[in-house]
């Protein structure tokens, strides 16, 4: 049965350090992280997740966009994972939008992302993929695969930037974030 991982916070060691690659995506615990992970994601609310999140420095994310009441437009999509992700290509173009983080829970910030970008990872099943990814799509990937690398959000916005979950809310609500 999965299970409904607890979140590391931003100051854990995993947040902060590069994640590894995954050699055997077929290794039953791998396979078990992923389903506790996409069990996490549903639990959570969340449209991504990455493996250092629950304290697994592994290069895995799962993308689960679906609307939700801080992303009403986002895309419905069935969820996928992408183990061993890495992006090869981006549009010059780039997008403002707010981002929060279930590791940084308490803030969110309005962050310069990639309109498109190309990525090559592996399925699960051990298929290696070339995609595309655009919109809000290609703002989840690139949010996540930072998770990857050791960095958060916060390391793309500046302080003016930055409101707290609860202001952002209010924001939602008159419209102007």
């Amino acid at each position: 049965m999965p299970k409904n991982l607890e979140i590391c916070l931003i100051g854990h060691p995993c947040i902060s350090q590069y994640a590894q690659p995954v050699d055997d995506h077929r290794n039953p615990e791998i396979q078990e992280l992923i389903s506790d992970m996409f069990e996490t994601c549903r639990a959570k609310g969340a449209v991504g997740l990455a493996a250092p999140q629950v304290g697994r420095s592994l290069r895995i994310i799962i993308v689960a966009s679906a609307p939700n009441s801080v992303y009403p437009d986002a895309p419905q999509i069935k969820p996928f994972v992408m183990i061993n992700p890495y992006i090869v290509d981006v549009s010059d173009e780039k997008f403002p939008g707010y981002e929060g983080c279930l590791s940084i829970p308490w803030l969110r910030g309005l962050v310069d992302r990639h309109l498109s970008l190309t990525v090559r990872y592996a399925t699960p099943e051990g298929q290696k993929k070339s995609e595309l990814f655009e919109g809000f799509l290609a703002r989840i990937i690139q949010h996540e695969i930072d998770h990857l690398d050791g960095k958060t959000f916060l390391d793309h916005c500046s302080d003016f930037g930055l409101v707290t979950s609860r202001q952002f809310q209010k924001m939602q609500e008159i419209g102007a974030a």
